[in-house]
């Protein structure tokens, strides 16, 4: 969309947070209208000690400006770090999801101005993973100038991260290039001179700035021969730091320790436990889809625990979510069975996906032991687990539901609802079409 020349960057209004269980003193919530093409858009601010850099956190896909003060372990990891070490904070929403888009660089570059000059921020830290990182590795190679250090978690170029996502069957990922493709007006081979502005690999030379580039060797959401690419391409800078952590998931990318002043790395995280599964592929006897589950093998005097993941995740959740994964630890060590399936992805225990759920169990009961079936869950996944119990009692000894909606067709109709709150509506929106597709109703 061309620039209206009559748009200027317009702050509506910044109006204190009273979360205080949530957000440190002092924060702000920022709502602004853009230069770009007059959209609304948000974002959070926290103040810190004015001779300090200003962290500016770019949230991952899919999820919001908040995400450092409301996801569990980003906020434990990295918003402790920012506030030890009295950094002011930036939390930039970028039109939800759209990987740095026109309108996205644009409001950016005025938001810091704009705070420049409103709470007199002096040089900026991008901070992101995952999409968050691609974000940031963007911005950094449109205005250089801007910025003094990135820390990018989890990335790799954006041409590769965009096929990757097209090539592949995971429905998250297929959403992820249709809504970026949204954002920018066109698809890469549509609009080719948009997003090779943003590429790293185009434009290497445009990153003097101190860059920390960390990577899991085992990212099953990112390529990480992409992501080694970007690695060799700067490995002459010296200012570049690459860390890959071996047998690292896609968060693993998120917990190296990294001095905020310095951009040196502390110390690299540390690699996951080794929980082998096996992955078990499928057809289902209700409409013949392939689909899969994982299985950690258990003691037979044990119980076996069935994971179901939530809304956006799929079936290996609880490897890849370093939040929740200590309870796959502790089921293993005390030697539960683990089921964790995929259930078609947003399912939301669709009839097929309950046939799916029965035809796994009474496939692993005939060749697995255990002593009782417990489906603990939460979020989409709480609700699926509900909902199952209800179907098919005589497979279930217990239900552990986490934050679950009791009654899909109800949840469905508040997720529609005209008074959602803007901050919501697009995930709530989401959601409701995930659950009629999945019903088909």
């Amino acid at each position: 969309m061309p620039v209206a020349e009559s748009l200027v960057f317009v702050v509506l209004s910044i109006a204190p947070i009273q979360d205080s269980a949530l957000y440190p003193p002092g924060t702000v919530r920022i709502e602004y209208r853009s230069a770009y093409d007059g959209g609304a858009d948000w974002a959070l601010f926290t103040p810190g000690a004015p001779d300090k850099r200003t962290v500016v956190y770019l949230h991952g896909s899919f999820a919001h400006a908040d995400q450092i003060y409301t996801r569990q372990d980003i906020r434990d990891f990295w918003l402790t770090r920012i506030r030890a070490g009295g950094h002011p904070l930036l939390a930039v929403n970028m039109r939800d999801t759209s990987y740095m888009s026109p309108a996205a660089t644009r409001d950016l570059t005025d938001l810091l101005d704009h705070c420049a000059k409103a709470f007199g921020c002096r040089s900026y830290l991008l901070l992101g993973g995952s999409g968050g990182a691609s974000s940031a590795m963007a911005y950094a190679v449109m205005h250089p100038e801007k910025i003094g250090g990135v820390i990018a978690m989890g990335m790799c170029d954006i041409f590769a991260r965009l096929g990757f996502a097209r090539r592949s069957s995971n429905p998250v990922l297929q959403k992820l290039a249709r809504v970026t493709a949204e954002a920018y007006g066109g698809t890469p081979e549509e609009k080719p001179e948009l997003y090779r502005e943003r590429s790293v690999l185009a434009h290497p030379d445009r990153l003097a700035m101190p860059v920390v580039l960390t990577m899991g060797e085992k990212d099953a959401l990112i390529p990480v021969a992409e992501t080694r690419k970007i690695a060799e391409a700067l490995k002459g800078h010296p200012n570049f730091t690459y860390v890959e952590i071996p047998g690292g998931d896609h968060d693993s990318a998120l917990w190296v320790d990294i001095d905020l002043d310095t951009l040196a790395v502390k110390s690299p995280a540390p690699p996951l436990p080794t929980v082998n599964a096996e992955r078990v592929e499928f057809i289902s006897a209700s409409d013949g889809r392939r689909d899969w589950y994982l299985v950690v093998p258990g003691k037979p005097d044990q119980p076996c625990c069935i994971n179901i993941h939530g809304h956006g995740s799929a079936g290996d959740q609880l490897w890849t979510r370093l939040d929740i994964r200590p309870n796959l630890d502790a089921a293993v060590r005390k030697g539960i069975t683990v089921l964790s399936p995929n259930l078609r992805g947003n399912a939301w225990m669709s009839p097929a996906a309950a046939a799916d759920l029965t035809q796994i169990i009474a496939a692993e009961r005939r060749r697995r032991v255990w002593t009782k079936t417990i489906v603990v869950a939460g979020s989409m996944g709480g609700s699926s687990a509900l909902a199952f119990a209800a179907l098919r009692p005589e497979f279930v000894d217990g239900v552990v539901a986490l934050g679950a909606a009791t009654d899909v067709a109800r949840y469905q109709a508040w997720c529609l609802a005209p008074d959602s709150p803007p901050r919501t509506a697009a995930i709530r929106k989401a959601i409701a079409e995930a659950i009629e597709a999945a019903y088909e109703s």
